[in-house]
């Protein structure tokens, strides 16, 4: 049997907030991102422009082309994204 990390309420409060790090994404033309391991858990969009996620549990849903504005930070549980087109929407991926 595998073992499994056991984790303070805070050490697991934290991992679901993006302190596994995270990844600036800027305009690459359409290309997909997927995390090393984890999830992304949150993205803060630095340009307003367009994102597109796919969901990893039923209850966050995918995301297509959704428009969204500078200053938001948008909060689930997704697998992976693609990265904005050059019509803008460059933004931080925060990994749980």
């Amino acid at each position: 049997m595998a073992s499994r990390v056991k984790y303070t309420p805070t050490e697991a409060g934290n991992i679901n907030l993006g302190q596994a790090g995270c990844i600036l994404v800027a305009k690459a033309g359409n290309t997909t991102i997927t995390p090393d391991s984890g999830d992304f858990v949150a993205i803060t969009c630095l340009e307003d422009g367009q994102i597109t996620t796919v969901g990893s549990e039923s209850a966050f849903v995918s995301l297509s082309a959704q428009e969204i504005i500078a200053g938001v930070t948008i909060y689930g549980r997704w697998n992976s994204l693609l990265s904005p087109t050059t019509n803008g929407g460059a933004f931080i991926a925060y990994l749980g």
